[in-house]
């Protein structure tokens, strides 16, 4: 991926991103919003990139299952950020209900690849 003429350009945005976020949230919503656009963006061009290479390249299988993982990992997780308004509706869930998930899914993983 580093001999693509675009991969500057991500790795610029990668660090941009959230330092666009941080100073949005303290300082201006607009900025705030930008840094997540421009983060999200460039997360879904790099995992879409990163699906179409594990499709065509042969890589170790431990490897590509998690490489692809991670990148439907992301895809759930806008998806769920997406729909969470509507979630919140209909089972009257907060951001606290899912911090015990998340931190749960998180130790089970680096416990297994440990």
């Amino acid at each position: 991926m580093t001999k693509k003429s675009w991969y500057p350009w991500v790795v610029a945005i990668d660090i941009i991103g959230p330092l666009l976020i941080a100073i949005g949230m303290i300082f201006s919503k607009p900025i705030e919003y930008i840094g997540v656009t421009l983060f999200a963006c460039n997360i879904v061009v790099y995992t879409a990139y990163l699906l179409a290479y594990l499709r065509k390249n042969a890589l170790d299988n431990k490897a590509t299952f998690f490489l692809g993982l991670s990148c439907l990992a992301f895809y759930t997780v806008v998806v769920l950020s997406i729909l969470y308004p509507l979630l919140k509706k209909i089972f009257f869930l907060i951001i606290l209900d899912f911090i015990p998930v998340y931190g749960s899914l998180h130790a089970l993983v680096l416990f297994y690849v440990d």
